[in-house]
């Protein structure tokens, strides 16, 4: 190989695209990881049985202490500015309670979500982009809005941050927050058509989970289980699988290397190759050392605790049989598909592992390619280094022969 301009542009081009690849799965992970709460999504499967409002709020007077509780009911509608009907969006509306802040990390920021949703029946949050929008301003703390043709006051306003892959697994339309409880037991009997489990002192284990459901009449059957605790802990562990492929291409590359340069300090110490001066044996040294020490911290960095989720591994009889993984996998796809509502979570991670698995393909195509350009270089300055070193020496034989 011939080091020339266009071979340096080469190498630097591709070192740039590799570096713009793994910034660009380092930002949908963290997108994604920020995005998902630390809780156990449960959705109704069917409109014949279900669980009320009502026994809702008397598992979370009993569970208050041991875990928190989010109900959420899903609409959609219009949002209009109360001085002028000109003004409207359509939105998604979510019916929830004061819980919701806490368990999805959303960030008010201005007024405050409902704090006493019981005497607050008419209270609505909308975000600073659906604000700007209708009244050109986020400081409209107790306007009024119409929603749905009906008048409500805005108590607080949070903060829309959406990406990319959000809005992709969003329907694109904003969302705003009414309260699902209201000051009379009207509602009560309202079926609820999701609701979140977040422990106060920790992930919620399969403990928590069976004290939930007796309290619940062991209704939580009727209910679809999504364990977005695992999927965070599962997301995370997809972009360390794409490095520790990274990290063991090097590492056998490094070893190679560190093979040959053994080999041709053996052959130098035994005498079978004459021709190796000490400064190349110095450079193999050197070269060999730099390598050991950049195997040892590629072993480092790419170390990491696999994560199994409960009920991937199947019994010992099909843990060979290829069929049942794909089973889960399409069972997975196909749960997601068939809902009929708007499942943002569940969209967003199939999404998420769809992007991600391009993503990390070209990440790793392109880490080969710029991996092996350097090492292509380095043996290309390594002979020069030695026919640099061996001409001086043809020199002076030349000489003496002519003497």
């Amino acid at each position: 190989m011939i080091i020339t301009k266009y071979s340096k542009l080469k190498l630097f081009i591709y070192t740039i695209v590799f570096a713009l690849f793994m910034f660009m799965c380092i930002s949908v992970r963290q997108q994604v990881i920020s995005i998902l709460p630390e809780a156990v999504e449960y959705v109704s499967v069917n409109d014949m049985s279900h669980i009320t409002l009502s026994e809702i709020k008397d598992a979370v007077y009993d569970l208050d202490d041991t875990m928190t509780l989010n109900v959420q009911n899903r609409r959609s509608g219009t949002a209009e500015a109360y001085h002028t009907s000109l003004l409207s969006d359509d939105v998604n509306i979510i019916l929830t309670d004061e819980h919701y802040p806490e368990i999805h990390n959303i960030n008010i920021i201005k007024g405050n979500f409902f704090s006493e949703v019981i005497s607050e029946s008419d209270a609505i949050v909308i975000s600073d982009s659906l604000a700007n929008l209708l009244y050109k301003s986020i400081d409209i703390i107790g306007c009024q809005m119409i929603l749905n043709g009906e008048t409500k006051t805005i108590s607080g306003v949070y903060e829309n941050n959406k990406g990319f892959i959000s809005d992709l697994s969003s329907n694109g339309l904003e969302t705003v927050f009414v309260p699902v409880y209201y000051k009379t037991d009207v509602n009560d009997t309202n079926k609820v058509e999701s609701f979140y489990v977040k422990s106060n002192n920790g992930s919620v284990g399969n403990k928590e989970i069976q004290e939930l459901n007796a309290h619940l009449n062991n209704k939580l059957d009727l209910y679809k289980l999504n364990d977005l605790n695992s999927s965070k802990k599962l997301l995370q562990q997809v972009f360390n699988i794409i490095i520790f492929i990274i990290g063991l291409i090097a590492v056998i590359k490094l070893c190679s290397v560190i093979i040959k340069n053994i080999q041709v300090l053996t052959r130098s110490v035994k005498g079978l190759n004459n021709a190796v001066s000490l400064k190349n044996i110095k450079f193999s040294i050197l070269s060999t050392l730099l390598c050991i020490a950049g195997v040892i911290t590629i072993t480092v960095l790419c170390t990491f605790k696999l994560y199994v989720p409960e009920g991937f591994i199947p019994e010992h009889d099909r843990i060979c049989d290829i069929t049942y993984y794909y089973e889960y996998m399409l069972n997975f796809v196909h749960g997601i598909r068939l809902e009929d509502r708007w499942n943002y979570y569940q969209e967003l991670i199939l999404n998420f592992n769809m992007i991600l698995f391009v993503l990390g393909i070209f990440t790793v195509i392109m880490f080969i390619k710029t991996f092996f350009m350097y090492i292509k270089f380095f043996r290309t300055y390594a002979a020069n280094f030695k026919t640099n070193d061996s001409a001086p020496k043809t020199l002076v034989k030349g000489n003496c022969n002519e003497k």
